[in-house]
């Protein structure tokens, strides 16, 4: 099951003028702090911005693992990390499933946040269709 947590960070940026979306704004700063743990621990990293925000996607043996950035509020710093894991079914391809990998990237990613955000870090279970869920 993907796992979503949630925080509060304020955050400065360079030019506000990059961010194709509201959503992105900010997740460049979010996916800077998380990429320097995922560097050492995964491999065939791709991180960049698409038009709902920001993502860091790489792999872990055969499964392909992914943290996608949210920015739901830039006034207050409110930002969403959906964490999620894609397994292998051969001739199907891939679907988002449960996975050691995923416990262990969200154990990864609480204790990387944790010390950075202000106030807490809230876990939120995305949606039967594992959509993220605003909070």
């Amino acid at each position: 099951m993907p796992y979503q947590l949630s925080f509060t960070k304020s955050l400065s940026v360079g030019d506000p003028e990059a961010y194709w979306n509201e959503c992105c704004w900010g997740g460049d700063r979010v996916s800077d702090h998380l990429l320097p743990m995922i560097r050492g621990n995964y491999e065939n990293i791709q991180n960049d911005q698409e038009d709902w925000g920001w993502f860091i996607w790489f792999r872990k043996g055969d499964t392909k693992l992914a943290v996608d950035i949210f920015c739901d509020d830039l006034k207050r710093g409110k930002y969403r990390v959906f964490l999620a894991s894609q397994v292998n079914r051969s001739i199907f391809g891939h679907r988002i499933a449960d996975s050691d990998e995923l416990l262990d990237l969200k154990n990864r990613v609480w204790k990387e946040l944790e010390s950075w955000v202000e106030g807490s870090i809230a876990e939120t279970v995305p949606d039967k269709n594992h959509v993220p869920v605003i909070t």
